[in-house]
């Protein structure tokens, strides 16, 4: 967190002191905000137990406690990241999809942003709310091997456009997929995929291989990825 704040990063579900775990209010472009982030766990380690506030663990309940929080601190917007899934697993787990469902049905989030299962996953409305259940892996350097399969190099950037209508309730467009993959040919290097095949000076045996990776995050995400 103070490589964070060092470099002018904001960062969410982790926190120095127990007032840091607390929702914050940011601003922009004249909208009021919150990004709260929650895990399903810690890689077998715990929270100390007389600190539980060090980390926030995904807890339905809470997660809209936080969110009520946050918009009676002026949030018009609530975003929240969730660290979840099965690792190299596509499929939504029932436990993902039933946090989703009792988070949405509150109405007081507009978008959630899903990672972990090192795999792209599917995009869906829950309760008419958009999540990206899985953002597959942008930069971890797996090695490719029965554990981390070669889907596990794909990944995507999502663009979505949020803002506020008239009466000032939240309009969340539909999330755009820009694909990427992590190309480990010579060191690392993470491509955007749609770039690259459409420039000229990447060599046909590098667009085959990238044509291969958009094969795999189309068949899961076919509809989103940007036109």
């Amino acid at each position: 967190m103070n490589a964070f704040d060092a470099n002018g990063i904001t960062e969410s579900g982790m926190a120095r002191t127990p007032k840091e775990i607390e929702p914050r209010v940011l601003e922009a472009n004249g909208i009021k905000f919150t990004h709260l982030s929650y895990t399903f766990g810690f890689n077998g380690l715990s929270l100390p137990a007389s600190q539980p506030w060090r980390s926030a663990e995904i807890n339905p309940t809470r997660i809209i406690a936080d969110a009520k929080k946050a918009r009676s601190l002026g949030a018009q917007l609530v975003i929240v990241s969730m660290h979840w899934g099965t690792e190299t697993v596509a499929a939504v787990s029932s436990y993902q999809r039933k946090a989703a469902e009792a988070i949405t049905a509150s109405g007081q989030v507009d978008l959630i942003i899903g990672h972990h299962a090192h795999v792209l996953q599917k995009i869906e409305k829950v309760n008419g709310v958009w999540t990206v259940f899985g953002l597959g892996n942008l930069l971890s350097f797996h090695p490719t091997r029965a554990a981390f399969p070669p889907s596990s190099q794909d990944g995507m950037i999502v663009t979505v456009k949020l803002g506020l209508d008239a009466g000032g309730k939240a309009v969340v467009d539909q999330p755009v997929v820009y694909p990427t993959w992590v190309d480990k040919s010579n060191g690392i290097v993470i491509r955007p995929v749609l770039a690259d095949l459409a420039d000229p000076n990447v060599s046909a045996a590098k667009k085959a291989q990238l044509q291969v990776s958009l094969d795999r995050t189309a068949s899961v995400l076919g509809d989103f990825i940007a036109k």
